[in-house]
């Protein structure tokens, strides 16, 4: 059942990193299977730039965290950096997310670059109605770090406790006006199909 009823992450993990020897190895085997590994990813996804490009990105990402969470500055700013370092890393994560999945979502790399300079506002052959989905999508986000932010502190049954039941109405009826506003109004194939 365990061997036939798993994801791909822990497939990866269990047939390709640990067999390379996973991170009980030297530094430089570390780094080789990490990258091994996404390159994998990418590839299995199809052979095409975009794909590999995409596991580069997250083998690179993963390994850049890793060895930047053993210094002495990650540990200094994760202890007294408070709010600002918190959510500062949270949105510098998103965004470093949000260009790797450009690179995976993208029908090649052409429209992949084209789509990251769309993102940070660079294309100007973008009609003004796109740039305001761009800003729109922001603000979307901003709830969504904001809402992150406070359920990692708190649980959602714990913030309507006792008799907090118009916190509760509110919280469903500014969650269903989110869903009408930023929801997608169009049918759109499901990302495995063009496989």
């Amino acid at each position: 059942w365990s061997k036939w009823h798993i994801s791909f992450s822990t497939w990866i993990r269990d047939y390709i990193y640990i067999p390379l020897g996973g991170s009980r190895v030297s530094q430089i085997k570390y780094i080789r299977n990490i990258m091994i590994t996404w390159l994998f990813a990418g590839l299995w996804h199809g052979a095409a730039y975009h794909y590999v490009s995409w596991g580069i990105w997250q083998g690179v990402m993963l390994l850049i965290h890793k060895y930047y969470s053993d210094t002495d500055l990650s540990k200094s700013l994760n202890a007294t950096g408070g709010f600002v370092y918190d959510l500062s890393a949270r949105i510098f994560t998103m965004f470093c997310l949000s260009f790797g999945f450009i690179m995976f979502r993208a029908e090649d790399m052409d429209k992949a670059i084209y789509m990251m300079k769309s993102l940070v506002f660079m294309n100007e052959s973008m009609a003004p109605m796109y740039r305001w989905s761009n800003y729109r999508f922001g603000i979307l986000l901003a709830i969504c770090f904001a809402a992150s932010y406070i359920f990692s502190k708190r649980q959602i049954p714990t913030l309507f406790e006792g008799k907090k039941n118009w916190k509760f109405a509110a919280f469903i009826i500014v969650n269903i006006y989110l869903i009408l506003f930023f929801g997608v109004t169009e049918s759109q194939n499901f990302l495995y199909f063009q496989f």
